[in-house]
């Protein structure tokens, strides 16, 4: 079993428990995922955004750690398989159960696109709170073919300020087209990009056709210590796949990405529909200086008949 570490150092601010969860497609239109969600570093290049800067894949700037008056972008990053239609994504900001920001943003997917990003520009309001947030997005997709509509949605972890956080969050996990290949990249991805990460979704699996490698994400401020990861695939329901693995995030001074990965974690087995992967991981600080925690992060996966 093969596994994989990267890692690269960011200039923004991050952390919390949360992770990237979606409900499946209606049976009638299952050729749209929202992959995953989060928030943007502010940039005049046009990121986040797919197939740009000369990258075949999905660029971000993840921007997990925020405060009162940051700046930047919501996004959602959608995979297709041959739909077209209209999206319109609801983007909520909570903290401790309160919603303090909405956004609305809608778009069009057109077959043959791949990958497409959603996005626009916000700025975080004014709030004495400070510790762990999540975001979530809900996305209402309307088919070109007159099928009816179906909702997607993610949530993804945030941090609002820094007391009480942990100063890791797991930002999402999702299929990679290529474990070993040139993607994921997080170092020096995009020129004149300050911590541009570069992804390839694959979250539409063919068995035996599609290569399988499973990545999860974190973020980290300046937090240093083990990983403990377990990957699983969930198909109708019942564990299909799981695999355990362990890493080490080293505490950069500066805030930091860090991807581990894990080959062989192909769903299917005759099954055709949606899987989800989940990954679970336990943070284990250095030196105890706090005790361990579960972060957690999941997708939607389509499993195409081969």
């Amino acid at each position: 079993m093969a596994t994989h570490q990267i890692s690269i150092a960011l200039a923004v601010l991050a952390c919390s428990a949360s992770g990237q969860a979606q409900s499946p497609a209606t049976a009638g239109s299952p050729q749209l995922v929202q992959a995953f969600i989060g928030f943007n570093q502010p940039n005049t290049q046009g990121a986040p955004c797919a197939n740009c800067f000369g990258v075949y894949g999905v660029v971000v700037q993840p921007n997990q750690f925020v405060s009162s008056g940051s700046t930047g972008l919501y996004y959602a990053v959608f995979q297709e398989n041959g739909w077209t239609g209209s999206v319109s994504t609801t983007f909520h900001l909570s903290a401790a159960g309160t919603v303090i920001q909405t956004m609305v943003l809608n778009g069009t997917v057109t077959s043959g696109q791949g990958w497409v990003v959603l996005s626009g520009n916000a700025t975080i309001p004014t709030t004495t709170y400070s510790g762990p947030a999540d975001l979530t997005a809900t996305t209402t997709a309307t088919p070109a073919d007159g099928l009816p509509p179906f909702a997607l949605s993610s949530y993804g972890p945030m941090v609002v300020g820094t007391t009480g956080a942990h100063h890791l969050v797991q930002a999402f996990a999702i299929y990679s087209s290529s474990l070993f290949g040139s993607y994921p990249c997080l170092m020096d991805c995009v020129a004149g990009l300050p911590g541009a990460m570069a992804v390839q979704p694959a979250q539409f699996q063919q068995p035996g056709v599609t290569a399988a490698a499973s990545y999860v994400f974190f973020q980290a401020d300046g937090w240093k210590g083990q990983v403990h990861m377990n990957f699983d695939v969930v198909e109708a329901g019942k564990v299909v796949f799981s695999q355990y693995i362990g890493g080490y995030i080293g505490g950069q001074a500066a805030l930091s990405v860090s991807g581990f990965g894990v080959d062989g974690g192909a769903p299917g087995g005759g099954y055709v529909g949606p899987a989800i992967l989940n990954v679970t991981t336990t943070a284990v600080p250095q030196y105890g200086v706090q005790t361990p925690f579960t972060l957690k992060s999941s997708s939607v996966v389509e499993v195409e008949a081969p």
